[in-house]
């Protein structure tokens, strides 16, 4: 039986079409975005390794949600900021290591682990 996990390949998808529309140059995203995180060189049953997979994961994010947007840009900017927290979430979840989310809930200040 062969899955995602098993060849350690973990696909990122934003499930939602994107709008990330400055004034006079809309940018639209049809349908999801898919990025491959690789995690084969890894062993994210433990720290080290679980902090390398978010930096990871939140990398591919931030391609996924389009790159960061300049810090003026404040339309644009929670728009990325709400794709790329989603999208996070969802490849955590996807993930299913609680090593990695407790990393990322470390960083971020927060205490529920993903798909609770």
């Amino acid at each position: 039986m062969t899955s995602l996990f098993n060849t350690r390949l973990l696909g990122l998808s934003i499930a939602t079409a994107l709008s990330l529309a400055a004034p006079g140059h809309a940018q639209t995203f049809d349908g999801p975005i898919s990025v491959s995180v690789r995690f084969a060189d890894l062993d994210i049953n433990h720290a080290p390794g679980a902090k390398i997979m978010l930096g990871r994961i939140e990398a591919a994010a931030t391609r996924a949600c389009g790159g960061e947007p300049d810090i003026r840009d404040l339309g644009r900017r929670a728009v990325y900021l709400t794709c790329r927290a989603s999208t996070i979430d969802g490849a955590l979840k996807q993930l299913g290591s609680g090593i990695v989310t407790a990393a990322a809930n470390q960083l971020s200040g927060n205490t529920v682990l993903a798909g609770q």
